[in-house]
């Protein structure tokens, strides 16, 4: 009877081992290649990168065993900060069904029309179109955060000296503000019981429509603290 009984269990796992490899798939380097480099190329293509090589450096495995289904991929590239080496995270599913997430380093080369400083760039200067040419460039292996073309919309302030032929740095640049320092200014003085004076100023310190800032009068050269209510229009309450 244990003879029988053994017997009817070695069966049992033939038969489930069988059917285990009935219904496997085998995913090979082969496989997942094309699937890593066209979905990086194209999440790249779309933030504006021109002429993108990807080159997949190793992949952690010659062939995978994975259950019998749809094979599908999530693939996480942080292709918002891309570097000339940088590793792909690939998640797999089968059915839907989560199975193994591998790493995957790769080498990247694309090209971007950025803006270039057309000359030496001052410290506190408002960016114009004659200071600047659009270039098209490889950043891949530059951590530059860089002023792509079509982004010049609004004005901005240079917070660093750019020499000719670098790359605009947005990490170096600012919005710039309704009122500039050294800027000329109304200043309108109000009482409560509106009366009203306006003299003539010089921004001390700049803001944007709201918030308080120093102006210093020409006549008199005293210093006022007033909120910034349009246009170089500063009030102050007396």
């Amino acid at each position: 009877m244990k003879n029988i009984f053994a017997k009817i269990l070695i069966l049992f796992f033939l038969l489930v081992q069988s059917t285990v490899v009935c219904y496997a798939q085998i995913l090979t380097k082969a496989d997942i290649i094309p699937v890593v480099e066209n979905n990086v190329k194209k999440e790249l293509q779309e933030q504006g990168y021109k002429k993108v090589d990807i080159n997949i450096i190793s992949v952690p495995f010659i062939q995978l065993n994975v259950p019998d289904g749809k094979i599908t991929y999530k693939i996480s590239s942080n292709a918002k900060n891309v570097t000339a080496r940088c590793f792909i995270v690939v998640s797999i599913y089968s059915n839907g069904e989560f199975i193994r997430t591998v790493g995957i380093p790769v080498k990247i080369s694309a090209l971007k029309d950025v803006y270039v400083a057309k000359e030496n760039i001052a410290r506190g200067v408002v960016l114009t179109s004659n200071m600047l040419e659009v270039k098209t460039v490889d950043i891949t292996n530059t951590y530059i955060e860089p002023l792509e073309y079509g982004e010049m919309k609004k004005p901005y302030v240079t917070t660093k000296i750019f020499q000719a032929g670098n790359i605009i740095d947005k990490k170096f640049l600012k919005s710039q503000p309704d009122i500039m320092r050294d800027a000329a200014v109304t200043l309108y003085f109000k009482s409560k019981d509106d009366l009203a004076i306006t003299l003539d100023g010089i921004a001390v310190s700049e803001g944007n429509i709201g918030d308080m800032i120093s102006v210093r009068n020409k006549k008199y050269n005293r210093i006022y603290n007033g909120k910034i209510i349009g246009e170089n229009k500063v009030l102050v309450r007396i």
